[in-house]
């Protein structure tokens, strides 16, 4: 018995040492596990937050892409006016200023709120002045005028004009050209039998501003609206 104690000791001194041995791999495994679980996961994070950055980059890069092309589009409509605005002042028809004597009688108006000048007719008067319009009435009408305006000039407004010219019967292209700025669009009866032009100012292929005008006779001579829209001065 003696003699097997030692062998026993030993057996079970080996068996402790092997199962402290077996613990300490044990931990460090699963330390490693724990380590390439979290590694694992920083991973998926990382490409969760690259894919991330790829889409807003991708996105950022196709918003650009589209805002190019629209100024791409912008810029070709802009070069399709100019050059159907230089067709335009080849064509028109020039107004030249008329003389101080064809003009004696005349009020000289000038408006701040529209940029421009002009003169009035005899026999008519300013009824507003402002920043939403330059309006124009006869003093003394005849049967055939049921309102005594005869002239506005304000900010161009695209709906403005299509009422406007909606409501003439029959139309006639109409393009002037007063110290550089072109006058386009239409001459045509209402209803009552008043004829009324409807012009659009335009300048450097945009519309500024929007004119209506009955037809006021001959103003001394000629065209009456002609012989008006060549006093226009444009001071902005």
């Amino acid at each position: 018995m003696r003699r097997a104690t030692p062998v026993i000791l030993a057996v079970l001194l080996g068996a402790l040492a092997t199962a402290i041995g077996m613990g300490v791999f044990l931990k460090l495994a699963n330390d490693d596990r724990i380590r390439l679980a979290d590694e694992a996961a920083q991973a998926k994070i990382a490409i969760k937050r690259a894919e991330e950055e790829k889409a807003t980059i991708a996105n950022d890069a196709n918003r650009k892409v589209a805002a190019a092309n629209q100024e791409v589009t912008k810029a070709q409509l802009v070069l399709k006016d100019l050059q159907e605005e230089r067709a335009l002042l080849a064509t028109a028809k020039q107004l030249a200023k008329p003389s101080t004597r064809d003009l004696r009688g005349w009020q000289p108006v000038i408006s701040l709120g529209q940029g421009l000048g002009l003169s009035l007719p005899p026999k008519t008067s300013v009824e507003s002045n402002d920043a939403a319009a330059l309006t124009a009435v006869k003093t003394t009408t005849t049967s055939a005028w049921t309102d005594a305006r005869w002239l506005s000039v304000g900010a161009y407004d695209y709906g403005r004009e299509r009422e406007l010219t909606s409501a003439l019967a029959t139309t006639t292209p109409l393009a002037y050209l007063v110290e550089g700025r072109l006058l386009l669009g239409v001459q045509g009866s209402l209803g009552n039998g008043d004829r009324m032009a409807v012009l659009r100012i335009r300048e450097a292929a945009s519309s500024t501003h929007l004119l209506w005008i009955k037809d006021p006779g001959t103003l001394g001579y000629g065209n009456g609206i002609e012989r008006f829209l060549a006093t226009l001065d444009f001071r902005d």
